[in-house]
């Protein structure tokens, strides 16, 4: 019997987590800033603009973009409601 790619990803020790490149979080945390809302902010990060940026696409093992928001929420980003209705982070330039 032929095991599937999940049942290999599992059996192998390979997490979700694993999917998820550190650095690239901090790039960003040290490159932006929170905003208040969208008329103050310098950029708006959809969940496309996120997955590009990250590039976090779903595998078998889930979304890694899920683990991304969660690490940006524990560092002040906040989601929120954007005018053209979608969720989204609003965020400026650190200045340097």
């Amino acid at each position: 019997m032929k095991k599937d790619n999940n049942e290999e990803e599992k059996s192998s020790g390979v997490s979700l987590e694993d999917y998820v490149i550190p650095d690239k979080i901090n790039a960003f945390i040290q490159h932006y800033k929170p905003a208040k809302d969208e008329s103050t902010c310098d950029e708006v990060y959809t969940d496309a603009k996120l997955r590009q940026f990250f590039k976090a696409w779903p595998c078998t093992l889930g979304d890694p973009l899920s683990i991304y928001t969660s690490i940006l929420r524990e560092n002040g980003f906040i989601m929120k409601v954007s005018l053209s209705g979608e969720p989204a982070y609003f965020v400026c330039l650190r200045e340097n």
